[in-house]
């Protein structure tokens, strides 16, 4: 890798660092835009690793040019992927879901992973929502295919940044889900914490 695009990674992961810092001023709002305008033009399929991402261990794609060529993932680090969902009655995507804050997408049954969001508050952490996707939710998934395209199963959950890249993922239930979340947002937030993996259950 080039030292430019090491520098533009490092740069990337800055801004959007401080922007969560600004959340809820009008320059968050333009970082996060032109962010979105400039990553979707050139890296819609890229992947990368830094101290704001946290691994789950599953492999990188391979791909022969990932400005052309875009195969969706969710492994942390690549931008969350589409998916279409349904509210009140409304079609809308995943994609929609994201924004000006972090954003928690749980399965079906992932109750535990939403009830465990609140917990992290104001002024520690940034402003986080969480959504359990599925029958019996505000947001239901009629084609029966997010959690497929997230591949996670129906205890499972994402952390998505505010730029649309997937922080942290856990593929299905965690022992402590209030746990987990916290160290994988302090681990986001470059805040020395236990490894976010330690509060996951064995597959």
């Amino acid at each position: 890798m080039s030292g430019r695009r090491i520098e533009f990674r490092r740069v990337r992961t800055k801004t959007w660092l401080i922007a969560v810092l600004l959340a809820g001023s009008g320059f968050c709002a333009l970082v996060y835009q032109v962010a979105w305008l400039r990553e979707f033009r050139l890296i819609f399929g890229a992947s990368y690793e830094s101290s704001a991402v946290i691994p789950d261990g599953t492999p990188p794609q391979q791909l022969d040019n990932a400005v052309t060529q875009y195969v969706p993932s969710a492994r942390p680090g690549r931008r969350a992927p589409h998916a279409w969902l349904e509210r009140d009655g409304a079609r809308l995507s995943t994609i929609d879901l994201f924004g000006l804050r972090f954003v928690l997408l749980a399965g079906r049954r992932g109750d535990a992973w939403s009830a465990a969001a609140p917990q992290l508050t104001a002024p520690s952490y940034p402003p986080l929502v969480a959504h359990t996707i599925g029958a019996g939710h505000p947001i239901t998934d009629p084609d029966d295919a997010w959690q497929d395209a997230y591949e996670i199963d129906d205890e499972g959950a994402v952390l998505v940044r505010p730029d649309a890249h997937v922080a942290w993922r856990s593929r299905g239930a965690s022992d402590d889900p209030a746990g987990a979340l916290r160290a994988a947002m302090d681990g986001v937030l470059g805040r020395a914490a236990e490894p976010a993996s330690r509060h996951l259950a064995k597959r």
